[in-house]
């Protein structure tokens, strides 16, 4: 099997999902994906989980008290699509660039396979 590299870019985000399909993924199913999105206190999360719960997705806020990076709260961002590149590239950088404003970043992506 080959790559097709307009599907599958050469980049993180293609390397995921590429790995997900040449593994049998159904990548045209919907499924709950979940985005990590990490800050440097609770005040910082909790600003950002606000405005993602009024564009429409769900949140959940932990904390991991001893990262070496300061980054020790956990904002994981779920929301039901299908994983494609430009859909997964385009909520990451949504998410970035909402982050950034409270000091935070992304932290990767994730989802259950589909078969």
């Amino acid at each position: 099997m080959s790559r097709d590299l307009k599907r599958f870019p050469a980049d993180e985000n293609g390397d995921v999902l590429w790995n997900m399909h040449a593994s049998g993924d159904d990548l045209s199913r919907m499924r709950e994906m979940d985005f990590s999105v990490v800050f440097p206190s609770e005040q910082h999360a909790l600003a950002f989980s606000s405005e993602i719960l009024r564009a429409g997705h769900s949140v959940k806020l932990r904390r991991f008290p001893d990262q070496p990076d300061g980054l020790t709260w956990d904002v994981t961002v779920s929301t039901h699509m299908v994983p494609t590149h430009t859909q997964v590239t385009e909520l990451e950088e949504f998410l970035g660039d909402m982050a950034g404003r409270y000091g935070g970043k992304n932290d990767g992506w994730g989802c259950f396979a589909q078969d």
